[in-house]
């Protein structure tokens, strides 16, 4: 009689559930030594006494490993795997103690330096979890509390000089705050009116009041108490109203003296029906929508009924910028959430929102420069209320009294440092101005535009080199002169494939640099609210490391064979941020990689690489020839579909805020030698002759790899066309439209 035992060793188990009381992650083992009578394995959690749950299904013989979902609860001790034969299963299994894996960051701060009310910017900081080993990332959101979970408590006080009584104070007082601050009468709650001093003719009163209101909307009645302690004027005449009204006498009313008047403070308070919230699964208090928090540094139990996401950082990270002009709109909180390869953490740690407001009051001046249409004299302003925040005053003259236009004239700065970095939130366009636009991309643009319902009821002019010469500066200004743009895509350029660019560097050098700098001149004289200039990766340097990205586009000389075309575009992002500087315009640029689709030059002389063989192909087939390829075939490309760049431009136009330069590209996986898609156009034409190389031709640089890593932070879901289809798609166009197209 042989005694069999079959038992598992190397049982391991890690937590990769981030959150405190949930469990998740992979259960791995080694197979028994001796495997005969073992048909599969069962996987339990267990209490370490008779009560056990089955993780999953059996798992059979070969496989090592089961799944334990996330946020499974942890009311267990230990986690045991049983081997199981035809008969029956093992009665002494190999155990192992569950380890609970918490990691929550901690020190959230964020100080808000856009001075805008219900605008956010500035730089938000954290500390790493204690416990960071299963942490691959933080995703930041902004959130919104649930109105019944807390409220704001704003407190304020005054102090006022009359000779009334103090049923008649408090009565005018909670009257004269409603209509000034704009909240009902009943939502004022005067915390305490204290008589400090008696006289014959008058007695001063001290008044502290409190309001309950939304969190969204403490930050205004801030700003409103702010405006009354800075210009009470408007307070002072409501008040004598409500004095006379509560039957004061109007001796006394006109004698009023209101002696101060506090900026209201603000304290996040748990409201009562928060509190009485059922926590059960019963009822609808609970919807998949809202989420139970602890808030930090307030400590206050909060649900979240809405939140957007803010923005990415990795592991290494414990900061993020919120750029200037993000809009609060009704978020409360910052949350932040630590991610594992397996789940985002479902309990965050929370940061309470304060909107910073700081703008200036009294704004005047006198035209001392007696000339007309000449200005001279000295501007003057009251400072901000509130000015923790505040590093320099920047003045300008501008077209409207709102500041609402994009590239203003400086008139210069004022205090000891500059203001903080940002750029502000793009409107949405109302007349947009593509250059290029019945090029390939600009075609494709207009395809893509005429599938949005976001760009109805906006303009969009597409131009084309009969509209005008944009080389010509007078020709340039009466295009937008005709148009009035309030944006514009500039796609224009003069380009050609590489042969053409090694021939001709003085002309496409002087020709790129008169467009572009006709373009960017007259989108600062005519107020254009956002440029947006499309480069090319050759205009990075040629001796460098790969894959390039877009801090390396100025470490050295492009390379010479495109030297002309590239250093003018180069350029492009060099003026933008001068523009920026000196004028305040927003004006940034995208650097595709190879661009491809129907409506390209398919020059063979003068195209880029994929519509230059697609004609040579077509007409290869024509002719029963063999397919010349010209070069080794060796060099490696990443190219884009025109479709796909042309969605990103777009999103670039409406959402992208960086003046830094943007590399749309698909990622370094997807790079091909130019060999290879060669072959995929003679398949996609269906051409059956033979493909040879002539060698005598130069390959050009070899490579130009380029990293999308920070296009991926913006757009981490977008789908890119495959090669493979694009070809065949930009096949197809030609050949049925051959009659036609550029070549």
């Amino acid at each position: 009689m042989e005694d069999v035992t079959s038992s598992v060793s190397g049982l391991a188990f890690v937590d990769q559930d981030l959150d405190l009381g949930d469990l998740g992650g992979v259960v791995q083992w080694n197979a028994p030594s001796d495997t005969r009578r073992v048909e599969a394995y069962r996987v339990y959690l267990t209490d370490g006494a008779s009560t056990r749950s089955l993780i999953g299904t059996e798992i059979p013989l070969g496989l090592n490993e089961t799944f334990l979902p996330a946020e499974t609860d942890n009311v267990w001790s230990l986690v045991e795997v049983y081997t199981r034969s035809k008969l029956v299963e093992q009665t002494t299994p190999i155990g192992l103690a569950i380890s609970d894996t918490s990691a929550s960051v901690s020190g959230i701060d964020f100080v808000d330096d856009d001075l805008d009310l219900t605008n956010l910017g500035g730089s938000l900081t954290w500390l790493k979890p204690t416990n960071a080993a299963q942490v691959e990332s933080y995703v930041a959101y902004l959130a919104e509390a649930c109105q019944d979970s807390v409220v704001a408590e704003v407190t304020g006080s005054l102090s006022l000089s009359v000779a009334a009584t103090e049923t008649q104070v408090l009565a005018a007082v909670q009257a004269s705050l409603a209509t000034m601050l704009g909240v009902s009468q009943s939502e004022i709650i005067i915390a305490s009116i204290t008589a400090v001093s008696a006289r014959r003719l008058s007695t001063t009163w001290d008044v502290t009041y409190k309001i309950s209101v939304p969190v969204a909307q403490a930050s205004q009645l801030v700003a409103l108490t702010a405006a009354i302690n800075v210009d009470a004027t408007s307070f002072v005449a409501t008040l004598r109203e409500e004095l006379l009204h509560q039957g004061v006498d109007s001796a006394a009313v006109t004698s009023l003296q209101l002696l101060s008047f506090s900026t209201a403070s603000v304290r996040i308070v748990v409201n009562d029906l928060a509190n009485s919230t059922d926590d059960s699964d019963s009822g609808d208090s609970n919807t998949s929508d809202t989420r139970r928090l602890a808030s930090s540094p307030t400590s206050v139990p909060l649900w979240i009924c809405h939140a957007e996401v803010l923005g990415n950082a990795t592991v290494n990270e414990t900061s993020m910028d919120i750029l200037v002009d993000t809009p609060l709109r009704n978020f409360t909180h910052i949350l932040i959430y630590t991610s594992s390869t397996l789940a985002e953490q479902t309990t965050p740690e929370a940061h309470l929102i304060l909107d910073a407001f700081a703008s200036v009051s009294g704004v005047s001046f006198q035209d001392l420069d007696l000339d007309l249409g000449e200005l001279g004299g000295t501007v003057l302003w009251l400072e901000p209320q509130t000015s923790q925040r505040l590093l320099a005053y920047d003045v300008y003259l501008a077209a409207s009294e709102t500041g609402q236009f994009w590239c203003p004239a400086k008139l210069g700065r004022f205090g000891s440092k500059p203001p903080m970095a940002g750029y502000g939130k793009t409107e949405s366009p109302t007349v947009v101005l593509v250059t290029g636009g019945t090029g390939l991309v600009g075609k494709a643009i207009n395809k893509v535009v005429n599938e949005d319902d976001a760009a109805k009821g906006e303009t969009w002019v597409f131009l084309s080199s009969k509209d005008g010469d944009l080389v010509d500066r007078s020709a340039t200004e009466a295009i937008f002169k005709k148009h009035q743009p309030t944006h514009v895509i500039h796609l224009a350029a003069r380009v050609g494939g590489l042969f053409h660019n090694m021939a001709k560097k003085v002309e496409f050098f002087r020709e790129n640099m008169l467009i572009n700098d006709n373009i960017m001149e007259c989108c600062r004289i005519y107020g254009v609210k956002k440029l947006v200039s499309c480069l090319s990766t050759c205009i990075f340097p040629d001796k460098t490391t790969y894959p390039i990205d877009e801090t390396m586009l100025h470490n050295g000389p492009p390379h010479d064979s495109n030297l002309g075309y590239s250093i003018a575009k180069r350029l492009v992002d060099s003026m933008n941020h001068c523009y920026k500087e000196q004028y305040g315009c927003q004006f940034t640029s995208l650097i595709p990689t190879n661009v491809y689709g129907p409506h390209d030059n398919f020059n063979v002389q003068d195209g880029h690489v994929i519509p230059g063989l697609i004609h040579k192909c077509y007409l290869a087939k024509q002719k029963g020839e063999d397919m010349v390829l010209w070069g080794s075939g060796t060099p490696m490309r990443q190219f884009i579909f025109s479709e796909d760049l042309a969605r990103l431009i777009v999103w670039v136009l409406r959402d992208y805020q960086e003046i830094e330069p943007i590399i749309l590209s698909v990622g370094e996986e997807d790079e091909v030698s130019i060999s290879d898609v060669a072959q995929m156009i003679c398949e996609a034409m269906d051409f059956k002759g033979k493909l040879v190389k002539d060698t005598t031709k130069a390959d050009g640089q070899f490579k130009k790899t380029a990293s999308n890593k920070k296009l991926r932070s913006y757009k981490p879901d977008f789908k890119f066309t495959p090669i493979r289809q694009g070809i065949q798609t930009a096949v197809d166009w030609f050949v049925e439209n051959y009659s036609a197209a550029r070549k």
